[in-house]
Parts: C-alpha cells; structure tokens; sequence
C-alpha cells in the first residue's frame, strides 16, 4: 500500500536565477527524472548523512561545508528552498552534498535502495497537529521502521521538533518498537545545527524544544 503523503506543497514563487538553477545541469541535483542516478549514488557512497524536508538548507550545507570528509544528502519537495541550497552549493563549490527534489516517499519509502546512512535528520517535519491530520506525519509507525532499516550499524537518527504532542507520539512509536534513546552528546555533529526557520518560530511562540536521538 502506498504510503500517505506528509507534506500539502504550496505555491512558490521562483526568480529567475532559482528557475536558471534548477533547470540547468549539474552534478549535484537530482529530481524524478534522474532518479536512478540519485540511487546509484547513494549505493557508491559511504559516510553518509541525509537530511529528510531540509527547508532553506542552512543547517545542512553548513554542516557539508565543516565537514568535508562526509557526504551529505537533502531530500525536499518545495522548490524555493531546493534553489537556494543548490545555488549555495554553486557558489562554494563544495563537493560533498547532494540535492534530490522530490518526496522521500517514492524515493525510498516506498520501495528499497540497497544504502544505508550514519545519521537520519528530521528537523522540524510539519507537526500535521490537527488530529484528523495525524496520519500525514512523516514519523509514522510505519516510516519510523522504514527509516531504521536504512541505519547503518553505527547509524542514528534525529529528530527535531517544537510540537510536544508529536514529540510524545515519537516518544511512544520508539518505545513501542523497543528504540534505544541515546546522549545527544554521543554525536558531536548535532552541536553544528543552527537555528532553523521553524525553530526561531517556535522560540518566538514559547514552545519548548524537543529533540531526540535513537537507533
């Protein structure tokens, strides 16, 4: 059965360098019709670190940027943020990450990519909080498994959120799948994430930060 959808995509507007961007060829984006190249590319590299709805892309290219040893990859689905990440990426002419536009539910959700990842990043997925909208979250009972069957034996994943009742639904999908939470200061790698959009935005509101780190 196919997997539910976890974003509504909006209607954004595109300049006409991001347009230039996202439509040129290069080899650090990837869409649906370069598909099986993303796959194949993940399949070739080790060390890697997927970013899962990175948004603008700044926590993410600042991490590929202070650690060009790893290999980074994005997947998002919203076209302004995929352009202003791939136009940063243009700019420094870093090698370490790459770019897939589109929905991580074809991608490997709903289907197997022989890969596996040292960490899983969701920061900040859309909290879906209406109640009728709970099944469109991203960190499902069912996703969260899928995701884990693409862990890396000294892979984690991170997750990121300033909506507690889906922080407690996290909390008890892991407990309920017998998920080991581990110190956040076991991956030094979490120091280097800077404030997100969403996350200034929760500040702002007084909603408390949550964030996880599990195998």
């Amino acid at each position: 059965m196919r997997s539910i959808r976890s974003f509504a995509k909006a209607r954004s507007r595109l300049s006409a360098n991001h347009k230039k961007i996202l439509n040129q060829e290069n080899d650090f984006l990837f869409s649906a019709n370069t598909k099986l190249a993303f796959e194949e590319t993940l399949r070739s590299t080790n060390n890697k670190i997927l970013e899962i709805g990175f948004g603008e892309g700044d926590s993410l290219f600042e991490m590929a940027v202070n650690n060009p040893d790893l290999n980074f990859f994005g997947i998002e689905v919203y076209e302004t943020g995929v352009a202003r990440t791939c136009s940063k990426i243009e700019e420094s002419g870093i090698k370490n990450l790459k770019i897939y536009l589109g929905d991580v539910v074809d991608l490997i959700l709903d289907k197997d990519i022989e890969t596996t990842f040292d960490l899983l990043l969701f920061l900040f997925p859309d909290p879906w909080h209406k109640r009728k909208h709970n099944k469109r979250r991203l960190l499902s009972s069912h996703n969260l498994k899928k995701f884990r069957s693409y862990l890396s034996k000294k892979g984690f994943i991170f997750f990121r959120t300033d909506w507690q009742e889906y922080a407690d639904s996290v909390k008890k999908i892991c407990n309920d799948q017998k998920v080991e939470f581990q110190d956040l200061e076991k991956l030094s790698l979490l120091n280097q994430l800077i404030l997100t959009k969403y996350q200034r935005k929760g500040i702002e509101a007084g909603r408390s930060i949550t964030s996880l780190l599990f195998k």
